[in-house]
């Protein structure tokens, strides 16, 4: 057997793999946000939030808190 015919699966189509990551970012990074102190939506694309967040540290660790 050769090793081209090992694999009889297809991928997935861009459709399926939409699905399971859609599932498993449901499973698994959904409930963990209940827990988070801050979220930034659009995460590192949201400048204006992480400056935001960047100013506010540098600030804190100014004021040694």
């Amino acid at each position: 057997m050769s090793a081209i015919c090992a694999s009889a699966a297809a991928p997935p189509t861009r459709y399926e793999r939409y699905h399971i990551v859609k599932d498993m970012h449901i499973q698994f990074i959904e409930p963990t946000k209940r827990y988070a102190d801050i979220i930034i939506p659009q995460g590192g694309e949201n400048t204006v939030a992480v400056d935001m967040l960047v100013a506010t540290i540098k600030l804190k660790l100014l004021q040694g808190e």
